[in-house]
């Protein structure tokens, strides 16, 4: 049985929050200081990345990637592009079809078997320093070389706005 913590706002939160009303196994609440996310992913077990795939979160690694290997979580997410590049090549997470539920349930399972978090724990910090060593050079090469500083945060954070 999984209980889902599923933080952050936007233009769907109150639609989602009606349509999960009767799931006492989800939490929805809503947009959270760094202090309760630190909380929060300190009693997870498996981080989720549920970004759309579209180029801008394809071609980075968001934050919220980083912020999971960073507190020691392995990562599920549909993102294809570098996301899925890292969690393969470094094993700390897995990947499914974007909108395959079933798919979604037996990445987390497999990432929350002892097994695997008993193998993992140090690839993940591994994976972390390795991509927070690197965000500079995150920018791909085909990027214009007049990339600014602001335009390279603002891919590291795909897009988002911040508080």
């Amino acid at each position: 049985d999984w209980q889902w913590i599923l933080c952050g706002d936007g233009e769907e939160l109150a639609t989602v929050r009606a349509r999960l009303a009767d799931q006492t196994h989800v939490l929805l609440p809503g947009w959270v200081d760094q202090a309760r996310a630190r909380s929060l992913l300190a009693r997870s077990t498996v981080g989720l990345a549920p970004y759309r795939s579209i180029p801008n979160f394809e071609l980075n690694i968001c934050n919220k990637v980083h912020d999971y290997l960073h507190a020691g979580l392995p990562v599920v997410s549909p993102l294809q592009g570098d996301v899925r590049k890292l969690l393969e090549e470094r094993g700390v997470g897995r990947t499914h079809a974007p909108g395959d539920a079933d798919g979604l349930l037996a990445a987390m399972a497999s990432l929350a078997s002892p097994a695997f978090r008993a193998e993992a724990g140090e690839r993940r910090a591994d994976a972390a320093s390795a991509v927070r060593a690197k965000l500079p050079a995150l920018v791909s090469a085909s990027d214009p070389p007049q990339l600014n500083q602001a335009e390279v945060q603002r891919r590291l954070s795909c897009g988002a706005k911040p508080r």
